[in-house]
């Protein structure tokens, strides 16, 4: 497992995918605590730049948008080898199911979270910046930071990586873990519009990010509370978190148990083995080709490769 998870680490610091989101992440984050013209819903313009509820209040934010980066990263992980031929590799190598599988996880899984984190120092060092008015930054803290890195970041990267990295081991496909995650999103979104407003514990527990039990501890708070003070970790919010992290560590539990070396598309679903009449193929035939070079040949060779390549672009995941 040590090995694996040691070349997934290097493997991801190559990787272009981590450096662009880490660089987009970086600079979002930069811009939205450096510029007065860059804000986010929900953020009230009153409270200091550098706010304690404002910085965890952003994490939540990169965390769900960085959910899909974590997908990414982490089924790309369990599914490059067998969409570049290489599974093979690892049948002969001795390296047992499960401590491949765990070490691709938590190798891409660090990752993910470094994404996030990417935003999170985009934040610490534009509230340093000499141009901010400073009557809207407060002291310096690094509390608000660990607070977002234990409480939001980790939790839900973790939870949403082993959900969507489940789905990727099982089926074998990149595709179908990000139209799971585009399906929780929207039934997320679906079931908080379907739940009363007033049933605070519910709406507070089917939140898988945690983002509503945060908002509802601190929802009387003054602007000096916010400026200052970190909602605690206990009631709603600690359920919360414990639920969906447990909810992430069943589903690893149950990869581990059904995943296996094995050549076949899906875990889930075995192809059937079926006899199939075969029959002598015709003998080959061969014809004659021309080339033609005239002044419609560029045209075609455009149109040709335009058309592989949006053919190649509509298919890819």
């Amino acid at each position: 497992m040590l090995d694996v998870f040691k070349f997934e680490c290097r493997y991801q610091l190559r990787s272009p995918l981590f450096l662009v989101l880490s660089v987009a992440f970086f600079l979002f984050a930069f811009l939205l605590m450096a510029s007065e013209n860059v804000s986010l819903g929900g953020v009230s313009r009153s409270l200091n730049l550098n706010a304690a509820w404002t910085i965890v209040y952003t994490q939540f934010f990169f965390s769900i948008i960085g959910m899909f980066g974590a997908v990414a990263i982490v089924s790309q992980a369990i599914t490059r080898d067998y969409e570049f031929r290489t599974a093979e590799i690892f049948f002969t190598t001795g390296v047992s199911p499960r401590g491949f599988l765990l070490g691709r996880f938590f190798g891409a899984f660090i990752f993910a979270v470094g994404v996030c984190m990417a935003a999170m120092l985009g934040t610490l060092l534009a509230s340093l910046a000499p141009w901010l008015d400073p009557e809207r930054v407060g002291a310096f803290s690094i509390a608000p930071y660990l607070y977002a890195l234990g409480v939001v970041t980790i939790p839900n990267i973790f939870f949403s990586s082993a959900l969507f990295f489940t789905l990727a081991a099982l089926t074998r496909s990149m595709l179908a873990a990000f139209i799971g995650a585009v399906a929780f999103i929207v039934l997320n979104i679906v079931i908080g519009n379907l739940v009363d407003p007033e049933q605070v514990d519910l709406l507070a527990m089917i939140d898988p990010f945690g983002q509503r039990a945060f908002s509802d501890v601190s929802r009387y708070w003054t602007v000096f509370e916010r400026n200052v003070e970190l909602v605690p970790v206990s009631g709603n919010l600690l359920i919360n978190r414990v639920a969906w992290m447990s909810l992430g560590v069943l589903a690893l539990l149950f990869t581990t148990w059904r995943y296996g070396f094995s050549l076949d598309p899906s875990v889930l679903r075995r192809k059937s083995k079926r006899v199939r009449k075969t029959t002598p193929k015709p003998a080959l035939t061969t014809k004659s080709v021309q080339q033609v070079f005239n002044a419609t040949t560029p045209w075609r060779q455009f149109f040709s490769q335009v058309s592989i390549d949006l053919s190649g672009i509509y298919r890819s995941v």
